[in-house]
This record gives C-alpha cells, structure tokens and sequence, in this order.
C-alpha cells in the first residue's frame, strides 16, 4: 500500500506522543481518562494496559490540574507531549510550566508541556486574565461571521469588500479570532478585552448590513409545473382556502412571502384563485392548474441565516 491507504495501517498499535485535553465550562470540579495498549496482542488481558487521568479543580482565578498515567506495558511512550485547552475562557495571564497560547475562533485558551514523563504525574496551575464581558456566545457568532462573509464573497456581493475605505462590521466580525489571538498574547494590555466587548456590537451591525441585501437580492421565482394538481394539500396557515391572484406570477410572489407556504396551486380556468399549501400529499395531472414551489435561496439570504442562526 502507498500514500493514504499505507497511512491507516496498523493505526491501532501507533501509540499517543501528543494528548489534549478539553476542560469545559460549568463544574467546579472534572476528570477524563484514556485507555491504551499495544494495539496488536491480547497482552492486555494479562493487564498490560495503561490509564492517563486528568483531574481538576477551578480556583478562584484559575484552574489546578493534574495528569498521570497508571499502569504500562511494553510500548507506552516515555514521554509525551500534553495540551489542555480551556473552552470560553479568557487567555491565561500565569502557568506553572509549558507555553501558553489562545485560540481565538474557539474562543479557548490552551496550556502545553512539550516534554513530559509518562511515569511521573504533571502538575499545573493556571491563572486566567480577567474575563472580559462579550465572550458568552463569542465562538458562534464569530464562526458564522466567517462562513457568512465567505457565502457573499462568493457571491460578490459582500458589503465590506464593496466599501474598501473602511472595514464594516462583517469583516471586522470575521477577523476578530485572528485580533484575539494576538491581543492575548499581550498581557496586561486592554486589547483582548476591548475585542471581545466588540462581538455583539459587530454582529447587529452585520445583521443589519446584510438584511437589506438579502431583501434586494432578487424578485420571488418558482418552479412552475402547468397540468398539475396537488394531492391531499394542507392549506397555509392564516390564509383562506383560495384567493384571487391575477397571475401564477402573483401567486408566487404570494407564497415566497409566507414562510409555511411549501407549494401554491394556481387555476387558469377562469377563477384565478391561488392557494397557498404547507403541505402536499402527491401529485397529479389536472388540466386547468399550475403545481409551483418556491425558490426562496439566495447567497445574501444564506447569509443572513448564518448570522441569525448563532442565537439561536
């Protein structure tokens, strides 16, 4: 086997050289484990195995953790490198050994010893910053600032890439990982803090930006199936069983704007009644009507929709 395919042999019996481990929000106190072994015998039914623990404890202005590692065989690393990650945390200002660094699209901070003795336990203590207000909810709404500025840029239609004098809100929501990346790299500097601050005011001003976009994007369109009829239809909710409609046009413009319409029928025999479904059971051909459905995509209302979804 070459290239890829060679890459996933014997994958089981590599051992771990790098661990991480993610401590989330919300207890005061936590623990993880892993399990290894050789991955080729069955040596550790004879109890050749091994467990590494993580525990930890939140303090007043950090966390103290423990790592280590219970039992051994054969071809247990010696030594490995560890990482632990703090998910919505402000940098970390002090650890008692490793680098420090921040992730700021996670909106984690992450402490990493690149040398440690399996056989010993690791000990660390770590002191956060203070956390800024702007960090609950931060990591989704950055996140979809990115794939909403990617979705128009793809569609040319981004409002900062059209205003190139001065960045707007969406692009400057986007690039907030990369600003708090770097500002927590600068202790006691008021950076970070001011970033994180800025997401909510970022993202109403993206919000806003991108909603009349979406609106203009362009006119409502359907596709139309002449000879149609819809089997078992429910009507859309709040509207009467059949209104006048001068065109199937007009009656997809009516049902592009509600949005529990699913399907429209239309009658070309003389009534011009347009009826707006949120359901259709089947279809069948009837001479005398129109079956659409709406065509409510665009890139600047996908957009939108990523935005709006990180509140949600």
């Amino acid at each position: 086997l070459k290239g890829a395919a060679a890459s996933l042999v014997g994958v089981a019996a590599r051992q771990y050289t790098d661990l991480v481990f993610t401590v989330y929000p919300g207890a005061q106190h936590g623990s993880a484990r892993v399990y290894e072994d050789d991955g080729a015998s069955y040596d550790y039914l004879s109890g050749m195995y091994a467990w590494t623990t993580l525990n930890y404890t939140r303090t007043a202005d950090g966390a103290a953790v423990t790592i280590a590692t219970d039992g051994a065989y054969p071809s247990l690393p010696p030594r490995r490198r560890y990482t632990v990650r703090f998910v919505n945390s402000a940098p970390i200002a002090r650890a008692s050994a490793g680098e420090v660094s921040y992730d700021g699209a996670e909106i984690a901070a992450a402490v990493t010893v690149a040398d440690a003795a399996v056989g010993a336990a690791l000990h660390l203590t770590v002191a956060f910053a203070p956390t800024p207000a702007g960090l609950a909810g931060a990591k989704g709404r950055l996140r979809r600032a990115q794939l909403a500025k990617r979705v128009l840029n793809e569609a040319r239609e981004n409002p900062s890439e059209a205003k190139v004098a001065a960045q707007t809100a969406l692009s400057q929501l986007a690039a907030l990982p990369q600003v708090l990346r770097h500002a927590a790299g600068i202790p006691g500097t008021p950076g970070f803090a001011a970033a994180a601050a800025s997401v909510a005011s970022n993202f109403t001003a993206a919000v806003a930006q991108i909603t009349p976009l979406a609106a203009a994007s362009h006119p409502a369109t359907c596709v139309a199936k002449p000879g149609q009829d819809a089997v078992a239809p429910q009507r859309a909710a709040g509207h009467a069983w059949g209104a006048f409609a001068r065109d199937a046009g007009a009656c997809c413009e009516a049902c592009n704007g509600e949005p529990q319409c699913t399907a429209f029928v239309y009658d070309t025999t003389g009534t011009h009644l347009c009826y707006l479904l949120s359901h259709v059971g089947g279809i069948k051909a009837a001479g005398g009507r129109i079956l659409g459905t709406p065509t409510r995509f665009t890139r600047q209302q996908y957009a939108l929709d990523l935005l709006l979804s990180a509140t949600e």
